[in-house]
């Protein structure tokens, strides 16, 4: 009897930290303007990039999906471990069929033992560079990160943009059997930069050792949390990231982006 009554009790105290989290994605197409232009997307929520999800360890996520773009698509949540809820994980035609356009889908999984920065994304064709956000999973009320405490969090995603439709971007590669056709550019956070002179009118979930570097490189995919100091002048500045090739016969010339200004820009331009 005591052995059954500590157990109720460890367990009760576990679910007493737990949350559900809730999320409705409404996946439609949205017109957004970027690189100067008006560009049909499918997005959720009417945004890009897409919502946040924020979580901690342990905690339940549930989303609710409703389709009403024309595409069939699913939602990966990239970098999660699906414990029991493998309908949960989102290739389609792998772990479930995809969403029509009209329907809709529930995503519910566990985040027991998992903590980190993570991202969600469209596992249907090219739909990923416009259907995504940021999954975010923070220790357990009570617990501390395995780092010093930080001022702020900023989610960072960075990923392309093509002025065109992706979905035919990709349908047009399969078909003609080459690559796709090259972005136009990338972009921190679903935004270009401003570097475009448009007019004025309208990792997985686990941390790892900690080590210091100069520079961050990522492969496709891959999530990491950096934590770094502000110990320079008070300014505004940039942020630059550049392809990367690490096979040693290939030669491209990339230019860099001042990173540290004298003096905030005297002007930015609308994107």
């Amino acid at each position: 009897m005591i052995c059954a009554w500590t157990f109720a009790l460890v367990l009760a105290s576990s679910l007493a930290h737990a949350a559900v989290v809730e999320h409705t994605f409404n996946v439609e197409d949205i017109s957004v303007q970027r690189l100067c232009r008006q560009q049909p997307i499918t997005a959720v929520n009417g945004t890009l990039q897409g919502p946040t999800i924020n979580a901690r360890e342990g905690d339940t996520i549930v989303v609710y999906v409703f389709n009403k773009s024309p595409y069939n698509l699913t939602l990966h949540w990239h970098g999660i471990i699906q414990f029991l809820t493998p309908w949960s994980d989102g290739p389609e035609f792998v772990t479930q069929c995809p969403i029509p356009s009209g329907g809709s889908y529930t995503y519910k999984f566990n985040l027991t033992g998992q903590e980190g920065t993570l991202w969600w994304h469209a596992h249907s064709s090219f739909l990923r560079a416009t259907v995504y956000g940021a999954l975010l999973i923070r220790p357990r009320l009570g617990h501390s990160y395995p780092f010093p405490k930080v001022y702020q969090e900023v989610p960072i995603i960075i990923g392309e943009w093509w002025n065109a439709n992706v979905v035919e971007v990709e349908h047009n590669a399969t078909e003609s059997q080459t690559a796709p056709i090259p972005s136009a550019a990338y972009t921190i956070n679903g935004l270009p930069g401003y570097f475009c002179n448009c007019s004025e009118s309208p990792i997985d979930a686990l941390y790892t050792q900690h080590y210091k570097i100069d520079v961050v490189v990522l492969a496709p995919g891959q999530t990491v949390d950096v934590l770094f100091s502000i110990n320079q002048p008070v300014g505004s500045y940039y942020m630059a990231f550049t392809p990367y090739h690490s096979a040693p016969r290939i030669r491209r010339q990339l230019f860099g982006v001042p990173n540290i200004f004298a003096e905030a820009p005297n002007s930015f331009h609308k994107v």
